[in-house]
């Protein structure tokens, strides 16, 4: 462990948290969030271009770290709010069945996802009803090899 920041911006609530670690010498970031449940979503909207900017402004002090987002985003996959996250994230959940409502779950709305460099190997949805209102997502993800004589 590297870093810990316990509550970054972005505001609005409920939270975005990160952390830096390394893994065989590299920078790997985790960021986890948790965007706003309203039906409405502009506030989803708002905090995804927050959280982008966050991601950015992170990569660009840690060139060649690699960055994941995890977290409950209140939104389907194919949500017009999300679409941005897409473009610099692969969903590694895609196709892995519902999170909530944990119990008998009709929404994918739980992610882990990783930048565009991070091979995704395999996902899955635990039938984990106990532990959470929702279900989690467990990945498993390959981290591209170093380039010799690259930091």
């Amino acid at each position: 462990l590297s870093t810990q920041d316990e509550n970054p911006v972005p505001a609005p609530a409920p939270g975005f948290g990160e952390v830096t670690l390394k893994v065989r010498g590299v920078a790997v970031q985790v960021f986890v969030t948790h965007l706003d449940y309203r039906a409405d979503p502009a506030v989803r909207r708002a905090q995804v271009a927050d959280t982008r900017r966050i991601m950015a402004r992170e990569r660009a002090e840690l060139p060649g770290a690699h960055q994941f987002l995890l977290g409950d985003f209140n939104a389907e996959p194919s949500a017009p709010e999300l679409a941005p996250l897409w473009q610099e994230l692969s969903d590694a959940g895609a196709g892995t069945p519902a999170t909530y409502p944990a119990e008998a779950p009709v929404k994918r709305i739980d992610y882990v996802t990783a930048g565009k460099d991070v091979r995704i190997r395999s996902a899955a949805v635990p039938e984990e009803p106990r532990a959470s209102d929702h279900r989690p997502v467990v990945a498993d993800v390959s981290l591209p090899r170093r380039t010799p004589g690259r930091d």
